[in-house]
């Protein structure tokens, strides 16, 4: 009887732990330009600010459309409002020939054009890097970040933060910014510096998508914990058989 129920307790333990796992990393969101407007690069005393407008009416956000939530396709109208996005830290050419730069903060905010209601807030929880190679005409924003959305937003209402009703979630996230011009409106494509600081840009199209960590799934950490107990018991099981002195 003993021995039966060792082995029942040893596949039990084989069992739960091929069936523990970890759910995989998921996509939130995805934009791109829409209509007119600008990201501009400004440097002062050595911290460059990135801030968002309209090109034509100069107001403090730019027009994009919300391409898919989740893995869903949408065609909806957002506007991209970049908040306190800046870094003071030393810009360099990495080994490959990028200009790099850390340390952006700050946070980007999508609303509904109609009424300004927050569809998704995007905080920068990690330094943030600003790279890109002279002369290609484009750069990217990537690094850590958290999400966030109201209950009524329709990121929450399709799942995309974690399932339907969750309202934040931690991840990953890429802003991919082309037709860059270094000073802004030139005929130099790319970034440039001067020293150790970006030079001015602007960039006419930005883009981007952001994804989910990937965390253990619920049931998988409860099956983790039963294949431990279940391993335990097998070797509990295993003692008591061991003869006596």
């Amino acid at each position: 009887m003993r021995r039966f129920i060792g082995r029942i307790a040893g596949f039990a333990c084989l069992a739960t732990l091929m069936l523990a796992g970890n759910a995989d990393a998921g996509p939130i969101m995805s934009f791109s330009q829409f209509g007119d407007g600008l990201v501009t690069g400004t440097t002062v005393g050595g911290t460059t600010t990135l801030t968002t407008s309209s090109s034509l009416g100069g107001a403090s956000s730019k027009s994009v459309t919300i391409s898919t939530i989740g893995t869903t396709q949408q065609s909806l109208a957002a506007l991209e409002t970049f908040t306190l996005v800046r870094s003071s830290s030393v810009a360099s050419i990495d080994s490959v020939g990028q200009i790099v730069q850390g340390g952006y903060t700050g946070t980007v905010n999508f609303t509904n054009p109609a009424g300004g209601a927050v569809l998704l807030t995007v905080t920068f929880t990690s330094p943030v890097i600003l790279s890109g190679v002279p002369g290609s005409g484009s750069a990217t924003l990537t690094g850590n970040m958290s999400f966030t959305a109201p209950s009524t937003s329709p990121i929450v209402l399709l799942g995309a933060l974690g399932g339907p009703g969750v309202t934040s979630a931690v991840g990953s996230g890429s802003f991919s910014f082309s037709q860059v011009t270094s000073p802004p409106g030139s005929a130099t494509n790319g970034l440039t510096l001067t020293g150790s600081s970006v030079n001015n840009f602007q960039a006419a199209l930005d883009s981007g998508t952001f994804s989910s960590a990937v965390v253990p799934e619920p049931s998988s950490v409860v099956m983790a914990g039963i294949s431990v107990v279940a391993g335990l018991g097998c070797f509990g099981i295993r003692r008591l058989k061991a003869p006596r002195a």
